[in-house]
């Protein structure tokens, strides 16, 4: 009799036992699908911060660029003759060339000497590539030297006329200085652009990492309860199979201690 309801105990048990530990198996492939699902949506968030950075980026590069072209301070517009004396930009050059040709030079009491008309404009901008402010003033061989006299002394140009090499000069002097201030705007705006678009890529950082928080809330709680329940589960398991254990210890023990015995 004892060992019929040894048996039976171990029976139940044995089946208490798999159940449990059917249950174990399902908690993890739960908790493997909860940590994929919160993976994807990590992924996803990266995925998005990291375009919202690249276009930060891409905006703060292109800063500068955009600027200067708006500014007239481009490549296109900023090429530097580095074979000339002066090495002027395109810039500058249009600059000068604007404040001249077609225009009413006139002296200081307002009196039209004449107009420059853009082939002396651009005779006079080549000789001053060539030779610098000199130009105007001395002759030059061909060996690129100032020609000499009879008396050994630098012989004055006639070719131009005082007021034109003074309206050019002025001009040229002017655009100069225009160019390095509108440099300077350029580069304080393109400054205040990028602290704007720094600014702008904090808030979206934080916007995106605030919806990511919300999106994984969900699924960490999901999450912890499930890892609670999974070690309940384990706690569960292991205290059967030690129950199981005993109970095919003390039937082993009753079918040993049942077994008839023979004498010599």
């Amino acid at each position: 009799m004892a060992m019929l309801m040894l048996f039976y105990q171990k029976m139940r048990k044995t089946r208490e036992y798999n159940q449990a530990v059917l249950e174990q198996t399902k908690f993890g492939t739960k908790t493997s699908r909860i940590e994929t699902n919160i993976k994807n949506v990590q992924k996803m968030y990266e995925g998005r911060l990291k375009r919202v950075q690249q276009t930060a980026q891409r905006m703060q590069s292109s800063a500068s660029v955009f600027f200067q072209r708006m500014a007239g301070l481009d490549s296109n517009n900023v090429n530097i003759n580095m074979m000339g004396f002066n090495g002027l930009t395109g810039y500058v050059l249009n600059a000068t060339k604007g404040m001249l040709v077609g225009k009413d030079i006139k002296d200081k009491d307002k009196n039209v000497l004449g107009k420059i008309d853009e082939d002396r404009f651009n005779e006079m901008m080549q000789a001053y590539i060539r030779r610098g402010s000199n130009y105007f003033m001395y002759e030059f061989g061909d060996d690129g030297q100032p020609v000499k006299d009879d008396n050994d002394e630098t012989k004055y140009k006639t070719l131009y006329k005082d007021w034109e090499v003074t309206a050019f000069k002025d001009a040229l002097q002017y655009a100069q200085t225009q160019q390095s201030m509108v440099q300077q705007e350029v580069a304080n705006t393109t400054q205040q652009y990028q602290n704007n678009v720094s600014i702008w890529l904090e808030a979206m950082e934080a916007q995106i990492e605030a919806e990511q928080d919300a999106a994984l809330e969900p699924l960490e709680y999901e999450q912890t309860m499930m890892e609670l329940d999974k070690a309940a589960c384990d706690q569960k398991v292991t205290r059967l199979k030690s129950e199981l254990d005993s109970y095919t210890q003390a039937c082993e023990q009753e079918a040993k201690d049942s077994a008839p015995k023979f004498g010599l």
